[in-house]
């Protein structure tokens, strides 16, 4: 492929992708198939064109397209977004099939060529399990919404150490799901900190979206959030898992690892990372995903119970996920 023609795949990718969130250099790399060393190059080649490419440094930085400057082409319903949305969500959550990179490629062509906002996915820690009520389907489908368009909510809300009903605004950041349960992430004008809440008929009164807006703070980090005020930090087990440098973007673009994701060390086998995982059982199955190019290092239960599973599924030739419930 041609340097015009990398460059022009490189503006479809901060188009898809780039407009909220930073790409990396080496996603854009990988991506492009090319030298970590020629996406600057083609960054040049996008502003001399009149792109406004924004760089953010740091080690969650990367490219940025100035979303301003997009103008609405094809204009999609809310309800072939929303399927699109699920479809790369699900897709991202399995990596080993075959015609991943097609279908990446694919999406991005299409959200390239439709300019729109895609909307905002929910963070699963582990996998959906029941249904929510009419009700609280709507206030989700609410907060969804908001986060979008950075819309502050008015929400009435009876917490577990208070006596009566609260009502106070919050800038909506994200939704969680954990052990069957949803939970919306976000800063409490009342509080004035990031707070979790959980969507139950009980405690979640009402909800509606303001007129008001919020500037999105760069400095937001889910995980460090829910480690130091959620639910679930007592849950946690820190695991240790050594990844083929061959896979580590794979591994990285993949965000219900757990909380604390850091590198370690790096070795001739590959990176060695840490994290708090909620999950065993899905982790297992991500694990098992990688075709034994992610191992489980530690802790060393994990370890010897994962192995004896793999030996299981060998000896037997019974689905892996069976074994995992």
């Amino acid at each position: 492929m041609n340097r015009c023609a990398l460059t022009i795949r490189m503006l479809m990718i901060l188009r898809a992708r780039g407009t909220k969130y930073p790409v990396s250099t080496r996603v854009l790399a990988q991506e492009l198939e090319t030298n970590p060393r020629n996406i600057r190059e083609f960054k040049k080649e996008l502003v001399t064109a009149g792109f406004n490419i924004i760089e953010k440094k740091g080690p969650y930085g990367g490219y940025m397209l100035d979303e301003e400057q997009l103008m609405p082409v094809t204009r999609l319903t809310e309800e072939e977004m929303a399927a699109l949305e699920e479809g790369i969500s699900f897709m991202k959550g399995h990596p080993e099939v075959s015609f991943y990179p097609a279908y990446r490629s694919a999406m991005d062509k299409v959200l390239d060529v439709s300019h729109q906002k895609v909307p905002v996915s929910i963070r699963y820690l582990e996998s959906p399990g029941e249904k929510l009520s009419v009700k609280l389907q709507r206030m989700l489908d609410l907060v969804m919404e908001a986060i979008l368009q950075h819309r502050t909510l008015q929400l009435e809300y009876q917490g577990t150490k208070n006596e009566t009903c609260l009502s106070f605004e919050l800038d909506p950041y994200d939704v969680i799901h954990y052990r069957n349960t949803y939970y919306l992430v976000g800063f409490s004008h009342l509080r004035k900190e990031y707070r979790v809440y959980r969507f139950s008929e009980k405690r979640m009164r009402s909800l509606t979206k303001t007129k008001d807006t919020f500037l999105w703070d760069s400095q937001y980090q889910l995980m460090s959030i829910i480690s130091r005020f959620g639910i679930i930090k007592n849950d946690f087990k820190r695991v240790k898992v050594l990844v083929q440098k061959d896979q580590v973007d794979r591994f990285e673009e993949y965000k219900g690892w757990g909380v604390e994701l850091k590198k370690e060390a790096e070795t001739p086998r590959g990176i060695l990372y840490s994290f708090k995982s909620p999950d065993r059982y899905e982790l297992y199955r991500q694990i098992f995903s990688f075709d034994g190019k992610v191992t489980l290092v530690e802790p060393e239960s994990y370890r010897e119970e994962f192995t004896s599973k793999i030996h299981a599924f060998l000896e037997t030739g019974e689905p892996y996920d069976d074994s995992c419930h």
